[in-house]
């Protein structure tokens, strides 16, 4: 039998999950529930379950903040979300499960036997990693994908981006330039919540970066390197 908490602040996202999982034919059992962050912890801390379900907006918080007060603790975790977001993105990317609400019964059902076969054949929790991501991210770090792992840069220092077809040219108060394989859409989806604007379809810009805008000769801005950056009619108003 696996051993489940339920982590919402929802009244009704905690009755529905804890229905589906009472009347549905998982073998689980719901240790206890929760509302918030650090009740949600003590849940986690004092029954020890196999698996969580896990909302990610709280009041007071997020749920990435019940998983800082569990480090050192193994269990598997289906999110549970109302947004699309950058987390969520993040959680795509460590191939975590999560499910947006509204809640549907098949969805969680599906994600839970998952988790199920995960537990039983002893996989190790992936959410560590996704910590560990989040982490840097908080202190304005980046994970940019590069062609063996990962490159770990420092947001701060990235004053714009420009687009390149399939690619992204990054560029960099001390004078550097990378390259990225990736669409400057990855990178907008990705940096808008650190201050990152499009301000054109081929240029995303750090506005603390940002030292001039010019509305004549169609509209740009000049950054902190001296750089004229091209914007669009809609952006500059």
């Amino acid at each position: 039998m696996i051993k489940v908490a339920i982590i919402d602040d929802e009244a009704a996202a905690l009755s529905i999950l804890n229905r589906i999982c009472s009347d549905s034919n998982l073998e689980v059992q719901i240790v206890g529930m929760s509302d918030n962050i650090a009740d949600g912890v003590d849940l986690i801390r004092s029954k020890k379950p196999d698996l969580v379900l896990l909302d990610i907006e709280f009041p007071e918080g997020t749920g990435f903040e019940v998983l800082e007060g569990c480090e050192g603790l193994d269990f598997q975790v289906i999110f549970i979300t109302a947004h699309e977001s950058y987390a969520i993105q993040a959680l795509k990317h460590h191939a975590l499960d999560y499910i947006l609400k509204p809640i549907n019964e098949s969805e969680v059902v599906s994600a839970i036997e998952a988790a199920i076969k995960e537990i039983e054949a002893e996989q190790a929790s992936k959410w560590t990693e996704l910590l560990t991501f989040l982490k840097g991210a908080k202190k304005g770090k980046f994970q940019l994908p590069i062609k063996d792992g990962y490159r770990y840069i420092d947001l701060d220092h990235l004053i714009y981006l420009q687009a390149d077809g399939s690619y992204a040219h990054l560029y960099f108060t001390d004078g550097t330039k990378t390259t990225a394989s990736k669409k400057l859409s990855w990178f907008e989806e990705r940096l808008a919540e650190f201050g990152f604007e499009r301000v054109h379809r081929s240029y995303l810009v750090n506005k603390d970066h940002i030292v001039e805008l010019h509305r004549n000769d169609g509209g740009y801005v000049i950054t902190s390197n001296g750089e004229r950056v091209t914007v669009s009619k809609s952006w500059r108003g």
